[in-house]
């Protein structure tokens, strides 16, 4: 039983570089809704979650594709408003909505590989269409297209503040599983907030409120104490950080940073520095030869 699941893993694996392959003949049209309704001047296709606009989070599911984005007004007929965007030359036109961003690569991948596997010219998603493009180029309007479900949960629609709100827990908690079946342990996953642009290590250890966000990098076998916000910054393997700010800098390795402790603006710890409670780095070198002490301010030119 064992040697044959593996066998249909490894075939179905086959199956979407197969796809990834020839993803280059689909045109994505991602359709950025204007939902007035919502009652927030700010366009909801800007809106961003955890590091990245709603927009780009449904163009990262299908990034190899030829990418179009139109602006569209809820509830508008979307077929002319597809037609008029479409590269004509694409053999697929694969249809979404800025206002699913929980949509997956791997989704995608199946909807392919199913739409090609049955030779279809039309599918609707729960949230979004495929087409054959030269059968889109021709129809004056949808009859009746099939249907067919995937991934429910990827087609969840910011049609409300309601709905952004459930949104953003969903990807709150993709986020950290992720981190979590990679080692990372995250000892409060309802106080801990992570952008989907950092990058950590094995073997960190995460406590409760802690936020990370920016392009953070942050390496193995670093403990994160509880009260910490980092932001646009690299920790290097074995630091400590423990109730610190850091912005836009860098800790070597074997760092400790103590309480209410700030280091900003490209400041740079070198390695098994300890900066005590208290001080301000800004725009700063620190070595082991700085006498730092609590409440001390270390401000480079």
């Amino acid at each position: 039983m064992e040697i044959m699941e593996e066998i249909e893993k490894k075939e179905l694996v086959k199956s979407f570089q197969s796809i990834e392959n020839e993803n280059a003949n689909i045109c994505t049209v991602i359709l950025n809704v204007n939902n007035p309704k919502l009652g927030i001047k700010k366009q909801l296709s800007d809106i961003q979650i955890f590091g990245k606009t709603m927009k780009e989070w449904v163009a990262n599911a299908v990034f190899d594709t030829n990418i179009k984005y139109v602006s569209y007004e809820f509830g508008e007929d979307f077929l002319p408003v597809v037609k008029n965007a479409v590269d004509t030359n694409s053999k697929y036109t694969f249809v979404l909505f800025s206002d699913t961003p929980l949509f997956q690569r791997k989704t995608f991948l199946q909807i392919m590989e199913y739409f090609k596997m049955k030779d279809l010219s039309v599918l609707k998603l729960t949230r979004g269409y495929v087409f054959e493009t030269q059968y889109l180029l021709k129809i004056e309007s949808l009859l009746n297209p099939q249907i067919q479900y995937f991934e429910e949960e990827d087609f969840v629609t910011c049609f409300s503040l309601k709905q952004l709100s459930l949104i953003n827990d969903i990807m709150k908690n993709r986020i950290l599983n992720y981190f979590m079946k990679n080692g990372v342990i995250i000892e409060d996953p309802s106080t801990t907030f992570i952008d989907a642009d950092v990058q950590i290590g094995a073997n960190t250890v995460i406590k409760p409120f802690n936020e990370l966000r920016g392009n953070c990098i942050v390496e193995d076998g670093v403990l994160l104490d509880s009260n910490n916000l980092i932001y646009n910054s690299v920790i290097c393997e074995k630091c400590r950080i423990h109730g610190a700010t850091i912005k836009n800098s860098l800790l070597e390795k074997n760092v400790e940073v103590f309480e209410h402790s700030k280091i900003c603006k490209n400041s740079k710890i070198c390695e098994s520095v300890k900066v005590p409670a208290y001080c301000l780095i800004s725009n700063a070198v620190v070595t082991k030869d700085d006498k730092l002490k609590s409440f001390y301010e270390f401000i480079g030119d």
